[in-house]
């Protein structure tokens, strides 16, 4: 989205967090952000667990890559540890191998779910439930080309097959 206000990009497909009014933008899909270890990460896994158990847990947390990053990271413990990476595989690998917890999209880590080789976190005051708009956008009142714009109808075709 810093690029599509900043007028480096025309279309932009991205996870949705916040209204804008300068853009216009309509969904493409949802996915589930699930909160996930390796079986062994955490030996109580019994029931619910609680934030303040995870304090001294490292959180794997791909960086933020815009130049201007938000001033809060959604879904990161700030008060824990955390290990920052430059993508979802690589923390997705980080978590297989028990070196951590985090959140991943749910239709990534689905086999690795059914096979036991990660879990299921059951946070009780984590807060969200996870779900995240997929949305394509651009700048309001704008004309693309042709390619742009054909990319954009194809799009939306896409979202309400859904």
């Amino acid at each position: 989205l810093e690029r599509l206000n900043q007028c480096e990009v025309d279309i932009a497909i991205t996870p949705w967090f916040e209204e804008n009014v300068q853009l216009e933008s309509f969904l493409l899909g949802e996915t589930r952000m699930v909160p996930v270890a390796a079986p062994g990460f955490l030996p109580q896994l019994s029931g619910p667990l609680r934030l303040a158990e995870f304090k001294d847990k490292v959180q794997v947390v791909v960086r933020d890559s815009s130049r201007l990053p938000r001033q809060k990271s959604l879904g990161v413990l700030e008060e824990g540890r955390h290990w920052l990476v430059n993508d979802h595989s690589t923390k997705k690998e980080i978590l297989l191998a028990g070196m951590g917890w985090g959140r991943l999209q749910q239709h990534m880590i689905q086999t690795e779910l059914e096979a036991g080789s990660l879990v299921e976190l059951q946070i009780d005051d984590f807060g969200d439930s996870g779900q995240v708009e997929i949305r394509v956008a651009r700048r309001r009142g704008e004309l693309a080309g042709p390619v742009a714009g054909e990319f954009w109808t194809t799009c939306k075709e896409l979202g309400r097959a859904q």
